[in-house]
């Protein structure tokens, strides 16, 4: 495989989440898919919240999006804040 080089710089109070695709995968008993737009959404309306909370809180609305199926793929999130 060939990957991608990035560079970028994080200023002061940035923030960087990273996750795989299994969260924005995750599907409801209907098919549809939890989605990038359903994450972003989530990631604005929490934004308040620290690090490690933001996490637990994306996780659980992952989860209530697809509480009647089952998981069928990893759900794996990273998320950095850099205070300078």
């Amino acid at each position: 495989m060939i990957y991608e080089d990035y560079n970028f710089t994080l200023q002061k109070n940035g923030k960087l989440f990273v996750y795989t695709d299994g969260v924005t995968e995750a599907q409801n008993e209907k098919e549809e898919m939890f989605g990038l737009d359903c994450l972003k959404n989530s990631l604005n309306l929490h934004k308040v919240f620290n690090a490690e909370e933001l996490v637990d809180i994306i996780k659980r609305d992952i989860n209530i999006f697809s509480s009647k199926t089952d998981q069928f793929d990893d759900i794996t999130m990273l998320n950095l804040w850099y205070k300078g």
